[in-house]
């Protein structure tokens, strides 16, 4: 009797524990994002990329600046349109993507396997028309704790619907800004930048 017992238990445990439903890793990325699955390697290309806006289209062009010393290595950028990923920048580079006439939402993110640093997000919202280019500016900031100035070059204020979060460390902290160069000179921006090349991992 008692065996059968433990057998009933153990019975109703195990079908008890099948049906509890699988916990997913909620993605940290606003929904104007990819998956954050996705990953890119980039490189730079020598071939300077249009930017005049297909027939009917609009161009947006992502740059995204050098940044100092301070930072270990060149840090991979994503950019998306709408929720799905359509390029990448690394270094002083930038993309040139087409996109169609009407309201999307973009969104850049920091590529990296550190939870702190996919914190690193920009959103905007962008009412394309067709033949404009619009021109939109990635810039990463480190300051050391207890600094009162940035150990790297600054940027512009942040676009005012997007979003500036700040990457938490104990030595220092990582400031992003995605901007719109709203100014007739935006192509100045991106003197001395390189075309990205990327791929997915």
């Amino acid at each position: 009797m008692k065996v059968r017992n433990f057998l009933a238990l153990s019975l109703t445990l195990g079908v008890a524990f099948l049906a509890v439903p699988a916990i997913a890793k909620a993605d940290p990325l606003p929904a104007a994002c990819g998956n954050d699955t996705t990953q890119y390697k980039v490189s730079h290309g020598k071939t300077t990329p249009s930017l005049t806006p297909p027939a009917g289209q609009a161009l947006v062009v992502l740059i995204q600046k050098e940044t100092g010393q301070e930072f270990p290595s060149d840090p991979t950028v994503r950019f998306a349109v709408d929720g799905t990923w359509v390029g990448a920048v690394k270094g002083a580079s930038y993309i040139a993507v087409p996109i169609s006439a009407g309201s999307h939402k973009l969104c850049v993110s920091r590529q990296s396997s550190l939870d702190d640093e996919k914190e690193n997000i920009g959103t905007a919202p962008l009412d394309a028309k067709a033949g404009s280019v619009y021109y939109f500016e990635f810039t990463l900031d480190r300051e050391d704790v207890g600094s009162s100035g940035r150990v790297s070059g600054g940027s512009a204020a942040a676009y005012p619907a997007g979003s500036s979060m700040t990457a938490k460390r104990r030595d220092a902290t990582d400031t992003a800004a995605f901007t719109e160069l709203k100014d007739t000179a935006a192509p100045t921006h991106m003197q001395k930048l390189k075309p990205s090349v990327w791929t997915v991992k």
